[in-house]
């Protein structure tokens, strides 16, 4: 018996038109992989993220209280949980419980030049939930702003050592 794989790409679309809408863009990062990696796996990036969120409190290590002020000044909290998590290549987080009614997935890989990684980020939501009413602006253009202000504040934590990165492998044998 013969069994065949669907394509991927089909899969994604019927599953984000399960999930709502959504938005997606690659970002190529200045730093390396592994510190890329570190830094998008911690619950700081959101508060780097969302200028919204004005306090994270940890329940666990995957799952966290979020509090953050919406649109109107509303005060709101928020549970927030790391759903997806592989080895430098893969963060993803979902906001609002199960199922979610919004999410960011976050893709990693080498970038084109030393010390770089690229980032291929999709952010999702469903429509007409009141979460994600608090939020104004067109997403694209808050996803983006949030991937500059993850590259501005993961070099600053590289600076200030909050976030190290892997020591350079060692190298056996002599070199002549």
């Amino acid at each position: 018996m013969a069994v065949a794989r669907a394509p991927a790409r089909p899969l994604d679309r019927l599953a984000a038109s399960v999930r709502g809408r959504e938005v997606v863009t690659d970002w190529t990062v200045g730093e390396p992989l592994d510190a890329v990696y570190r830094y998008c796996r911690d619950a700081c990036v959101l508060a780097d993220l969302v200028t919204e969120i004005r306090r994270i409190e940890r329940v666990d290590d995957r799952r966290m209280r979020v509090h953050l002020v919406g649109v109107n000044g509303v005060p709101l909290v928020v549970p927030v949980e790391r759903t997806a998590d592989r080895d430098q290549q893969l963060v993803a987080w979902r906001a609002g419980g199960h199922p979610g009614v919004g999410g960011v997935q976050l893709r990693l890989r080498p970038g084109p030049w030393p010390h770089t990684t690229r980032v291929h980020a999709r952010m999702w939501w469903r429509p007409g939930r009141g979460l994600v009413r608090q939020f104004a602006g067109d997403p694209q253009r808050r996803l983006e702003d949030a991937l500059h202000r993850m590259e501005c504040a993961l070099a600053d934590r590289l600076a200030d050592g909050e976030v190290a990165p892997l020591p350079p492998p060692v190298r056996s044998g002599r070199r002549r």
